[in-house]
């Protein structure tokens, strides 16, 4: 997802998010069954593991919400500079009868 992040592949990144949540849910059901067959020690290491992954997820999705929260704001800047923009009109665009008349001055 790292990568994907990086390369701004949006299409990836989601795909890794929902791989991430697959396997999440996979893990889950895993543990329930293998309840007879853990010790507090696994169940320990396994937790230190999942909490780093999980760590990494936080600040990647950290950094995506920026990223989105970026572009939001750079897609509203363009809105009001398009929004400007069609205030000064197009040069094709017929002239007021006004200037026809000071041009008969």
């Amino acid at each position: 997802m790292e990568a994907a992040l990086r390369a701004c592949d949006w299409a990836r990144v989601a795909a890794a998010i929902a791989d991430s949540r697959r396997h999440m849910h996979a893990l889950d059901n895993a543990f329930e069954g293998a309840a007879n067959a853990r010790d507090e020690r696994f169940d320990a290491h396994v937790m230190t593991r999942l909490r780093a992954i999980e760590k990494t997820r936080e600040d990647q999705m950290a950094r995506l919400a920026f990223y989105n929260g970026s572009v939001r704001d750079r897609l509203k800047l363009l809105g009001r500079a398009r929004g400007a923009t069609r205030g000064f009109g197009s040069v094709n665009r017929r002239r007021s009868s006004l200037g026809a008349l000071d041009r008969l001055s």
